[in-house]
């Protein structure tokens, strides 16, 4: 008891403040997280398509694909826009992404945005023109990744209107990059970026940001599930007592205590269960316990391979029966061509084109997939399959998020006791096990309780969470008064420590 109360004292004077921070930061970031370029912003950048220059044949594109990447590298997908007022072929393979300008078929390098280019981007987004061009040469607070590195410089346009929004730009190709404005900023503020410890010195590096959590949460469950050990002790000891009370500490003379100890016999495992779970966010089960991962060579089943010189591809037709086109894509799945047609920021259409010449809405069969996967050298043994039309445990959104994983969608066992989720209606593969599903537990289930009552019934998914922070909160801003009082009788009684061997020293 001895060792269990000196661990959950000293490592709660360090968890403390960092405890009150992520339960108040939690209440922000139930509504609202990060900023971030959403696809309204993205699609305001671009121009309806139109009508085109003829495209090149198929053949030709793998030739152009293979010359501007290796030899024998076939594009796996093709994505035809309109961007800055000439069309653009995007080629993405294996390779990497090759940009053609459809016009003069060479391809598109990075060149970086002229005054005006950005001028008129930024009066198509906000309807007003740049009030400050700034340029930076360095990683900030909105642009924290590492991955942005090789868009330096950014060019930061600020905008005088009421929600005091401000835009990034890749110095290198003008592509926007973020946007953030009064409202999301302040709310980041008090939310994702403590919460996420989304500092960019920290950020940027990826390895550091990712060891500063694990130590964090490895420290805060010792200092916790002691804590719970101790408080439970204690609340045994003192009902047995003859006073037969919940908590030793009176209400008056100790109430911090009191309160501490009762708000922890209510909120402890809470509080447990988000600081574990706030750890695995960055970290897995050990194999031990989970078991091996999903094969790798299953996540390939989406891709739908490569794209051969003998197909066909109609964008003219679908181009002309959607005038307001301004991304149309075109690959594979389950063995099938499909366009992806997208006329806004509204969720995309997955159109077929059929031997007669007419459009249909992308629609698998159970038995068309089925089929499908016995023909892959992939040794999958079908053991159940069935039509899903409803969420299930291991396959729903978050309570709260934008994107929604596609229903109906093919529920598939395997023999070797894999799931595969396989939507029928757009591109769609989640592939689940065992070691998934006890991650997903570990994590999304415990962080953010998504369990399908929570998706079906989001305001009570909604007070639940509230009133388990408020909890939390109470249980933590208690031990950080605590730790506070508790570190200031430590300094001072090793100052009168000091002070008294002075005293010897003099005498």
């Amino acid at each position: 008891m001895k060792l269990l109360r000196f661990l959950h004292k000293w490592l709660g004077i360090l968890m403390a403040p960092l405890l009150v921070m992520w339960f108040v930061t939690g209440f922000f970031m139930i509504f609202s997280g990060f900023p971030r370029v959403e696809k309204e912003q993205a699609f305001a950048l671009l121009d309806p398509i139109g009508s085109t220059d003829s495209l090149p044949s198929t053949g030709e594109l793998i030739d152009w694909y293979q010359t501007h990447t290796v030899t024998g590298a076939n594009p796996t997908t093709l994505s035809l826009k309109r961007e800055e007022g000439r069309a653009v072929l995007s080629l993405s393979g294996e390779q990497g992404v090759v940009l053609m300008d459809l016009r003069s078929q060479k391809p598109i390098v990075d060149i970086p945005p002229t005054l005006e280019e950005l001028t008129e981007k930024t009066l198509r987004l906000t309807g007003l023109s740049p009030a400050r061009v700034d340029t930076l040469h360095q990683l900030n607070q909105w642009l924290p990744f590492a991955s942005r590195r090789e868009d330096l410089p950014f060019i930061k346009v600020s905008v005088e209107d009421p929600k005091s929004t401000t835009l990034y730009f890749s110095g290198k190709s003008g592509q926007l990059l973020q946007e953030t404005n009064q409202s999301n900023r302040w709310m980041a503020y008090f939310g994702a970026i403590p919460h996420w410890i989304y500092f960019w010195p920290i950020r940027q590096d990826v390895e550091l940001w990712k060891g500063i959590f694990v130590v964090l949460g490895i420290i805060g469950c010792v200092m916790i599930i002691s804590g719970i050990i101790v408080g439970v002790v204690w609340t045994v000891k003192s009902r047995r007592s003859s006073r037969r009370r919940w908590s030793p500490f009176s209400k008056r003379s100790g109430k911090w205590l009191y309160w501490h100890h009762i708000s922890g016999l209510l909120f402890g495992l809470i509080v447990l269960t988000w600081m574990f779970s706030g750890w695995m966010s960055l970290d897995s089960l050990p194999r031990w316990l989970t078991g091996p991962s999903p094969r790798s060579e299953l996540y390939t089943i989406r891709d739908g391979g490569a794209i051969t010189g003998d197909e066909m591809m109609h964008f003219e037709p679908i181009l002309a029966q959607h005038p307001n086109a301004k991304q149309v894509t075109y690959s594979h799945y389950m063995g099938r061509p499909y366009y992806r047609l997208e006329e806004s920021a509204k969720p995309a259409t997955y159109l077929v084109y059929n031997d007669d010449g007419s459009l249909a809405q992308l629609a698998l069969s159970q038995e068309e997939v089925v089929s499908y996967l016995n023909d892959l050298d992939l040794a999958i043994e079908v053991k159940e399959a069935s039509v899903l039309h409803h969420y299930k445990g291991d396959y729903l959104p978050h309570p709260r998020g934008k994107r929604k994983p596609p229903l109906p969608v093919l529920d598939l066992l395997t023999a070797e006791g894999t799931t595969l989720y396989i939507a029928l209606d757009e591109p769609y593969l989640s592939v689940q096990n065992r070691a998934t599903r006890l991650n997903n537990w570990a994590y999304q289930k415990l962080h953010s309780l998504k369990f399908v009552w929570s998706y079906e019934h989001p305001t009570l998914w909604l007070c639940i969470m509230l009133f388990l922070l408020t909890g939390g909160a109470i249980v933590s801003v208690t031990g950080l008064v605590l730790g506070w009082r508790a570190l200031k009788r430590a300094l001072k009684h090793r100052s009168n420590n000091h002070q008294r061997r002075r005293e010897v020293q003099q005498g």
